[in-house]
């Protein structure tokens, strides 16, 4: 029988048990110790040495265990840390034989052992280094170690930066996002799955958000990170989700020698271009830099009694640029012109108090003949003169500040069968800065509170327990200063829009895990049996937020003339019509239990196969005062029968019952043929359940009547008209003018006909969402350390929640209630008569009836989407010696879905298109090398030529696609103004919207080309991939209006914005000071040769800037560093 670790806490130490729970809390672990060594013992022959004895070793911490090799000639050691191991075996008759190696994080790492005849007192030291290649590992996965992140150029030292190194990853990662975040968006997809459902797992705790999928709740200072497992293809059941990526994070520990580092990483304005849409030349840089300063520290608690600790703070101090992109605003001349016609209106006063003082002009980018196109000079825009500039580009040369602190300890004690592990980390933020209208400057605060641990068991040779639990809490004040008596107006057209939004938002959320897993040696098999749980809440204390109303504007016009198109954001009573302050919580728990097995077949073959079962839980309100109703759909023969009859219950919880039974198979296996071992052929299949996120759950429905009403006033008679004014406090309720809001008791179907509350709901039946996974690659070792791969990824995934592709969202769905020619069906026109001068002319517009008129918009989530990907993946890696590291990678993929927003809901098979993240080419590569300077013969030659490494990453990737949509209401004309307005007797007015006339916006034109320009300078502001389109005026281009009253024959995501090149580079200059320390400087170069990267481009055809992107990923910047260690 194998032996399994013997080194793990014991529960028969009671006392030692509660003072380690009092000091690592309660949080789920078990990445932490997820690696695991197997091998076979051999003699020269080829015969099995059943008789040996396998010693496994540390050797940064000293710590060892014993197992014995079966009647099969194999060995297994499990739950084992990453790090650096030495093993020895001995057999009675056989020389002892010592192997060194590095293990991995989540790796099972085969070392097969061949001794040789020989006396005992002679030890033969087979290799410093075990080969690349390990032939037990079916994954694909790159593992990130302690040299990548100290090695590699590091934006803004985020070890999340570098994930999209992996192969078969695509994205630009966490960009210049810090570490600090509570909610970290990565921009990293695989298997053509996007960002939300990847996973992050910190030594063994899940730190994704329970709200938003994908999101990142912790991200550990990148010095405290020992390495990364980057896993994009993994066929265990340890975990409920993660069909995209799942990146797991492993914290650096105590050894058995006191080691540390102090550094600071600066920047500051002069060691930055100023960027395609920065600052023009001659003009004095608002001063800007980061001091990012690191401490670390790590050893014995008690020296020789295998009790270690590592501690880490990160002060992180800064003022970021915010003139690196292009900002549109009204121009002067239209606020002159907007004074004397329109004085007396309150948009005219709000332009006026709240100008854009902090913008520098650096273009006009439309007149009054680009904005309003024909209708410029026309009473329909009061006469305004065409050739008046309108709106403007302008740059905002300011900085705001982040100033930030983390925190954290790790211990490790170890027992003779027992195991002790404890990590807490501590974050916080305060951050803020300008507004480009000074009055709307803000500031907010960000909390984060994580502490876990886990007790290890050994129970006898083949049986180990591991039991982890842990606690972790967000919150956030964002924004927690401001001036909110101004409310949130928003113009199309320009994207210096007023107010500061979402008033004194505060967030608290709470995560419980716990987990349990018993692992069992027997023979050639290792078999993991464990169950997890989560408990969570979310509790939103949103009052002032939803006291603050929220403005659009169609346009300037309609905003001097106080003709806003709707006005939302304010929280009701519906019963009493008053206005009810909007705080709610609710939480959820979820469960899981998994048995899998790692079979090592035999010498050549390892196989791992399990199944996964989950409980996904039913959110429920747990905030006092907090209500829940959900939106069920009705009798009828069509889906919009059903949304017709659909009513709103009150209820305990989301669901009817649990999202129980969730079942996951999955099975690997890696294949070496040949008995070199330089030929490795892997893959496996998989089934992953996405996880339907508390927020996803209930986030839509908090709004739901009778406990809150979120209605929407319009200006077209169909509710009471929105009231544009100012409060008369900066402190809740604030003091707004309320549009009158009829409250009275709900109707049969649970809503208050015509007055369009917003509402949401959730299918009652809705399942799982699943993806199936696989893959198949072939790995080559050309030398012991260099690897190359070629390999094939594919999925398939149905059950998908409409709109849930979009990243990162706490509710989805698309609106429901709606239906094509709503408006037409209930037009008004307005004749205007002919006078001497002019014809006689008319204008059209409707009243949006919906559906079902109890409610106004319905966002409802059913499963209805799929999706599908195929990729082609080319891999090297390779270490120079002790000199370096290689990784490279490149990925062909293609993605396709009907999973986003679309102009209507139903069905989205017609949508189906590529994916918003479906990036066909991409390369990546990192690399660092330590030049051979300290050979040198002479002191000084190896003190001034030794110790230099350059390292680098380089990434091309092609652009993302887009899609083109119109976001202006509908408007129309009479073909015969004698004749009834009817559907034939209609046509679009210039500039019209709303193509299918539903009343929702944001629709569709036809093409009769999906040509672009690819050049990468036609991207720049005032040029453009498309052309412009004064007025929205179609046809325009390739784009040309649908029939009145259909949607556009575009399909989604055919054109693409700009792609993107990045070449980082380091230098780093290593100098030996005395025995142990050294000092380190480098200096880190991104965007090395300074390429302007265009982000996305602007999609409205509304907007002046079609096809024009107006902001550019960073120009070259460099970051200067010192570190000391020791």
């Amino acid at each position: 029988m194998n032996q399994v670790a013997k080194t793990i806490v014991n529960p028969r130490r009671p006392a030692l048990v509660l003072i380690a729970i009092f000091l690592i809390g309660v949080i789920s672990a078990s990445a932490q110790f997820n690696s695991a060594v197997q091998g076979s013992v051999q003699d020269n022959t080829g015969a099995t040495v059943s008789s040996a004895t396998v010693t496994l070793t540390n050797v940064d911490n000293k710590v060892g265990q014993t197992a014995a090799v079966n009647s099969a000639g194999v060995y297994r050691f499990s739950s084992l840390s990453p790090g650096n191991y030495a093993i020895v075996v001995s057999a009675s008759g056989f020389s002892p034989t010592k192997t060194a190696f590095t293990l991995s994080t989540a790796e099972t790492r085969d070392v097969p052992i061949i001794l040789s005849v020989g006396a005992v007192s002679a030890q033969v030291e087979v290799s410093a280094q075990q080969p690349l290649l390990d032939t037990s590992d079916s994954r694909n996965q790159l593992t990130l170690n302690t040299s990548a992140f100290e090695q590699l150029p590091l934006a803004a030292r985020n070890p999340l930066a570098l994930i999209t190194l992996a192969p078969g990853v695509t994205g630009l990662g966490s960009g210049t996002a810090t570490n600090f975040n509570p909610e970290n968006s990565v921009d990293a997809s695989a298997n053509g799955r996007g960002a939300n459902s990847n996973q992050y797992i910190v030594d063994g705790l899940d730190v994704t958000s329970s709200i938003r999928p994908g999101v990142v709740n912790l991200t550990p200072n990148a010095d405290t990170v020992q390495e990364a497992a980057v896993q994009t293809n993994t066929y265990t059941v340890d975990y409920g989700r993660a069909s995209s990526i799942q990146t797991v994070l492993t914290t650096k520990s105590g050894t058995d020698s006191i080691h540390g580092f102090a550094s600071e990483y600066y920047t500051y304005q002069g060691l930055a271009a100023r960027g395609e849409y920065g600052p023009a030349a001659g003009t004095r840089v608002a001063p800007y830099h980061t001091n990012n300063l690191s401490f670390g520290v790590g050893g014995p608690v008690f020296p020789h009694h295998q009790f270690f600790f590592f501690a880490g703070y990160e002060p992180y101090l800064s003022l970021a640029s915010n003139g690196t992109s292009n900002r549109t605003y009204e121009d002067p001349a239209f606020v002159a012109f907007a004074t004397a016609v329109r004085p007396n209106s309150p948009e005219v006063q709000l332009l006026n108090k709240y100008q854009p003082t902090g913008l520098t002009f650096t273009s006009v980018q439309s007149t009054a003949a680009q904005a309003f196109g024909a209708a410029c000079g026309t009473p329909a825009t009061d006469n305004i003169p065409c050739s008046t500039p309108v709106i403007d580009n302008g740059n905002f040369n300011s900085s705001s500040f982040n100033n930030s602190k983390q925190y954290n300890v790790r211990l490790d004690k170890y027992f003779k069968k027992d195991r002790v592990y404890g990590l807490f980390y501590r974050d916080t933020i305060n951050s803020g800065g300008p507004s480009p209208r000074p009055d709307f400057t803000t500031t907010s605060k960000y909390f984060i509170f994580s502490i876990q641990g886990s007790e290890t068991h050994t129970f006898s040779n083949s049986l180990i327990n591991e039991a982890y639990m842990g606690y972790n809490r967000i919150e956030g004040f964002s924004p927690a200063t401001g001036d909110f008596t101004v409310p949130v107006v928003n113009v199309t057209g320009i994207g210096t829009n007023f107010g500061a939004g979402f008033a004194l938002g505060d967030f608290i959320q709470h995560s419980y895990h716990w987990r349990d897993v018993l692992t069992y040696v027997h023979g050639s098999h290792a078999i993991k049996a464990g169950y997890e749980g989560f408990h969570g809440d979310d509790i939103a204390l949103f009052a002032a937020a939803f006291a603050q109303p929220t403005f659009q504007f169609n346009s300037l016009i309609d905003l001097i003339n106080d003709q806003p198109f709707t006005e939302g954001g304010l929280s009701y009573d519906p019963l009493t019509g008053k206005p009810k302050a909007n705080n709610y919580g609710y939480a959820q728990t979820t469960g899981g239990a998994f048995v899998e097995d790692t079979w090592k077949v035999s010498k050549r073959l390892t196989v791992n196969y399990g199944l996964r079962y989950d409980n996904f839980g039913n959110a429920y309100p747990s905030l006092a005062g907090t209500g829940l109703s959900n939106l069920h759909l009705g009798s009828g023969a069509s889906f919009a029968e059903q949304v017709a009859n659909a009513v709103m219950t009150p209820q305990s919880h989301v669901f009817p019952k649990d999202l129980n039974y969730v079942f996951s198979p999955r099975g690997g296996f890696a294949f070496s043929p040949a008995d070199d071992s330089k030929l490795l052929i892997h893959g496996g299949v998989g089934l992953f359940h996405d996880y339907f996120t508390l927020g996803n759950s209930e986030n839509g429905l908090s709004g739901n009547p009778p406990g809150f009403a979120r209605p929407t006033f319009r200006n077209d008679g169909s509710t009471a008209a929105p009231i544009f004014g100012f409060g008369t406090q900066n402190t809740y309720p604030f003091g707004f003018p309320y549009p009158a809001f009829q409250g009275q008791p709900l109707d049969a179907k649970g809503g208050i006909a015509g007055a369009q509350i917003g509402v949401a709901g959730v299918a009652s039946d809705l399942k799982s969402p699943y993806t199936v996974n696989f893959n198949l690659a072939f790995d080559r070792q050309l030398t012991p350390g260099f690897v190359i791969s070629l390999g094939y990824a594919g999925s398939h995934s149905s059950n998908l929640i409409s709109a849930g592709g979009n990243t990162n969202n706490t509710s989805y769905g698309n609106d429901v209630n709606i239906f094509n020619g709503d408006l037409i069906q209930h037009i008004n026109c307005k004749i205007t008569p002919a006078t001497d001068a002019t014809q006689a002319s008319s204008s059209c517009s409707g009243v949006q009836t919906r559906l079902n008129s109890s409610f106004g918009n319905i966002n409802y989530s059913y499963n209805t989407s799929v999706a599908n990907y195929s990729g082609l993946i080319a891999s090297a890696r390779g270490r120079f010696t002790r000199r370096g590291f290689l990784t490279a990678s490149y990925t062909w993929g293609h993605s396709l879905d009907d999973w986003q927003n679309y102009p209507v809901a139903s069905p989205t098979n017609q949508f189906y298109a590529n994916s918003p993240y479906d990036v066909r080419h991409r390369l990546s590569v990192g690399a660092s090398y330590e030049l051979p300077g300290g050979q040198f013969g002479n002191a000084l030659g190896r003190r001034a030529l030794g110790g230099w490494t350059l390292a680098g990453i380089t990434v091309l990737q092609t652009g993302t696609p887009f899609t083109v949509s119109n976001g202006a209401a509908f408007q129309a004309q009479l073909i015969n103004i004698n004749l009834p307005a009817t559907a034939d007797n209609l046509r679009f007015a210039p500039g019209s919207g709303d193509y299918n006339a539903d009343g929702d916006n944001n629709d569709f034109p036809s093409v009769t080309s999906y040509k672009q320009s690819h050049n990468r300078n036609a991207y720049h502001t005032g040029l453009g991939v498309l052309g412009a389109c004064p007025g929205a005026v179609l046809p325009c281009g390739d784009f040309v209006l649908p029939a009145i009253g259909t949607l556009g024959n575009e399909r989604p995501n055919q054109f693409r914005n700009p792609g993107y090149a990045d070449y980082d580079f380091t230098i780093k200059k290593v100098t030996s000071i005395k025995e142990r320390f050294n000092l380190e400087l480098r200096l880190d170069t991104f965007n090395l040769f300074n390429r302007v990267n265009y982000q996305g481009v602007d999609s409205n055809v509304q907007d002046g800037a079609l096809g024009q992107s107006g902001s550019t990923y960073p120009a070259r910047n460099m970051l200067l560093g010192a570190r000391i260690n020791f």
